[in-house]
C-alpha cells in the first residue's frame, strides 16, 4: 500500500526546508495516486530550467517511497502546478495530433 500521504508530504516539506526554500507542501488526491504540491515565494527556484528542480525532487521522493507505492498508483511531486500544467499541455497536444491524424490519414510526429 502507498505510504501515508502525511508522511510523504512531511518528507517533501522537510527536503524543501533543508534546501533553504520558503515553500509549503500539500497533498492532493488524484484518481491514480497522490500529488504533493509545493507553493510559496521560492517556487520559481524549482521550476526554472524546464523544471529541473521539480524533476530532481520527484526523483528523490520516488526513490525514498518506491517500496511504499501501490502498483498502478502514481506519486507526483509538483511545484506551483508546474507539472500539472505540462501534463495538460501534453494531453491537449496528443488529442490535437490524434484528431489531425484521423482527419488527414497521415502519421503525426
Amino acid at each position: 500500500p502507498m505510504a501515508k500521504t502525511t508522511d510523504i508530504t512531511t518528507f517533501v516539506q522537510t527536503v524543501a526546508e533543508k534546501m533553504g526554500l520558503s515553500l509549503q507542501a500539500s497533498a492532493e488526491q488524484m484518481p491514480d495516486g497522490v500529488r504533493i504540491n509545493l507553493d510559496g515565494e521560492d517556487g520559481s527556484l524549482l521550476t526554472r530550467r524546464q523544471g529541473e528542480g521539480v524533476a530532481a525532487l520527484q526523483h528523490i521522493v520516488s526513490a525514498v517511497f518506491r517500496h511504499d507505492t501501490t502498483e498502478g498508483q502514481r506519486l507526483v511531486v509538483d511545484c506551483m502546478g508546474y507539472r500539472k500544467g505540462k501534463d495538460a499541455e501534453l494531453r491537449q497536444m496528443a488529442l490535437f495530433l490524434g484528431e489531425k491524424a484521423r482527419t488527414t490519414g497521415l502519421a503525426q510526429e
